[in-house]
């Protein structure tokens, strides 16, 4: 087949760690349609469920079964659940919450088999310990889906690289989205696809875009409670933070700061203003004026 121009955007695929066992009947990842149909119907004659990987789509996926009467459990390898959304303080309120609900966490774990005959019966973990289950959902994160890249030798690191033009190492071919890795960055969130799929479309079309990267930003719900998370979080506490947190209502909001600039928030459990706190970090807008009244937090000043 020929083409003029050729755009590559064949997004990502779950990526299932090598756990030996995991190809036990009862054990899924979720990524597609598909996949949300075959553990709903799996489910209907399972009990226990046991999530591996605290990340967004996991919780939320362990929720849903949650309401359908499933005790579930969580292993995550981080000491913290959402750890690229939240810093210890508010994944500490996460958990409590989540745990007031029903939840089972084990965080701070290695995997070591999934046991059982043809089908799932337990995870074994590093420390000799085992939980049992019926059924077992990998949320280990997405890998840029890039066989197609491969066959006309374009090389792929993190993802497929592309330049500020969106253009592979093959002049006319061009890549967007879970599948490219931008100045050794990959996103895999959608903010960052869109921006990039027009950047490619425009150049594509003859035009000159240029993109710049994304600031990650995502506004979710965690079984039904709002989280924004935006730039650099600061789990390790590098910069100046304003904090305000209710544990009794499940709050944590954050504001990162470095100089004059917000350059990250978590908000969770109210995340009301965020539209404001995330345009200032976008416009790196000087807040040396008004640090007092976002101390009260006050984010009508910005």
């Amino acid at each position: 087949m020929k083409y003029d121009r050729l755009l590559l955007a064949t997004g990502g695929v779950s990526f299932v760690p090598p756990i030996p066992g995991s190809h036990k009947k009862g054990v899924f990842t979720l990524r597609t349609l598909k996949d949300a149909a075959a553990i709903k119907d799996y489910a209907k004659n399972a009990g226990p469920v046991l999530l591996i990987g605290g990340g967004v789509l996991g919780l939320e996926a362990g929720n849903s079964l949650r309401k359908l009467g499933h005790h579930v459990s969580v292993v995550e390898f981080s000491s913290r659940l959402l750890p690229r959304q939240m810093d210890g303080e508010g994944a500490r309120i996460l958990r409590k919450q989540m745990e007031d609900m029903g939840f089972t966490f084990y965080l701070g774990t290695k995997t070591k088999e999934i046991t059982g005959g043809d089908k799932v019966e337990g995870l074994l973990l590093e420390d000799g310990s085992e939980i049992r289950c019926d059924m077992i959902i990998i949320s280990a994160g997405i890998r840029p889906n890039a066989r197609l890249a491969e066959k006309p030798g374009l090389k792929i690191n993190k993802g497929l690289p592309v330049n500020d033009r969106m253009e592979t190492a093959i002049p006319g071919i061009y890549a967007a989205g879970d599948v490219i890795e931008h100045r050794g960055f990959f996103y895999g969130i959608w903010p960052a696809s869109e921006k990039q799929g027009e950047t490619a479309g425009i150049n594509m079309a003859g035009g000159d875009a240029v993109y710049n990267g994304t600031i990650p930003s995502n506004i979710l719900k965690i079984a039904g409670i709002d989280l924004c998370a935006a730039g650099d979080i600061d789990a390790e506490g590098r910069f100046e933070s304003i904090v305000s947190k209710d544990e009794e209502k499940h709050i944590y909001r954050k504001l990162v700061i470095s100089g004059n600039n917000i350059i990250g928030c978590i908000l969770y459990g109210d995340i009301s203003g965020r539209r404001k706190i995330i345009r200032a970090i976008d416009e790196k807008r000087d807040i040396g004026g008004i640090k007092t009244e976002l101390s009260r937090w006050n984010t009508e000043v910005l």
